[in-house]
């Protein structure tokens, strides 16, 4: 073997060992490697990288944007009065609660025309007698929704402040819609637990004596919870306005919506000068707050 020989046998050992000792290495401080193959690599990546197709579905309870605070009348089932352009005559007693002249209201009128204003039997009060008020109220559902009555301009004041006291208080209200909603039908009104004011019509119960509704002097509060009751002269059975409150007639008995002198509405309607049919010696009419005026 000559010098040249032996120094290429020399050199592969050598490359030999280099190779065995770099691969012990390796075996030896694998654990301490990110990555042991190109294949854990790649899952890695595939699994760090975000997806461009899927998006995962928002669970129960959960949305895929943003919550936001829900505005106002947000449920489909809140019914919303239509709006009328500012006259020069409205006055704002807060946001939200103001009151104007029926007779500013072109759109308006005509829209209780041959309804709450029968024109045809109402010779009494004129549409300027009257005010528009619009208020915010509490539902039974704890939803703050807008609401709207005709009343006699003398009362327009109390209204405002009283329903501005309720709304504060979060006192509860199923519905405050115009009667002509109902068609001007009283009793259709009652059984839907709409509160309302003014309504050309008759006397529960008569057939002569025009009602102080008529007057627009007169707000019925959540009627179906707080009925009309009376004794029929001749039978001696009890009446009972709406029908389908015969279950609230007994004052005696707890629930939900009874107006009694303890009831924050009775306060401040009394406060502000109104009588409460509750009161009243022949019938009872306990949805019923009236105001006189000169």
């Amino acid at each position: 073997m000559n010098r040249k020989t032996a120094r290429l046998l020399t050199t592969i050992l050598i490359l030999i060992m280099i190779l065995v000792l770099s691969l012990f290495l390796i075996a030896a401080f694998s654990e301490y490697l990110p990555f042991r193959n190109l294949s854990s690599l790649n899952d890695s990546l595939e699994t760090a990288a975000p997806s461009e197709t899927t998006v995962p579905s928002p669970q129960p309870g959960q949305t895929s944007e943003p919550t936001e605070e829900p505005a106002k009348n947000a449920q489909t089932s809140v019914h919303t009065p239509p709006y009328y352009p500012e006259s020069p005559n409205r006055y704002t007693y807060a946001e939200d609660f103001y009151y104007e002249r029926v007779s500013d209201q072109p759109e308006l009128m005509e829209r209780i025309r041959d309804l709450s204003f029968n024109e045809s039997v109402n010779t009494k009060i004129s549409y300027d007698a009257l005010c528009y008020v619009r208020v915010l109220y509490v539902n039974f559902e704890n939803v703050d929704c807008e609401g709207e009555l005709i009343c006699n301009a003398a009362i327009a004041q109390d209204l405002v402040e009283i329903f501005y006291e309720l709304y504060q208080a979060r006192y509860p209200i199923e519905s405050i819609r115009l009667i002509d909603d109902f068609n001007a039908d009283d009793d259709a009104s009652m059984a839907a637990n709409n509160t309302s004011a003014f309504n050309f019509r008759l006397t529960t119960g008569s057939t002569t004596y025009i009602s102080d509704h008529s007057w627009g002097i007169c707000v019925d509060l959540n009627p179906l919870y707080n009925p009309y009751v009376a004794v029929d002269e001749t039978t001696g059975e009890q009446i009972v306005v709406p029908a389908e409150a015969a279950a609230y007639a007994d004052r005696t008995a707890e629930f939900a919506y009874k107006i009694d002198e303890d009831d924050l509405a009775y306060q401040l309607f009394t406060q502000h000068g109104f009588t409460w049919g509750g009161h009243w010696e022949s019938v009872k009419d306990y949805q019923h707050f009236q105001k006189e005026i000169d």
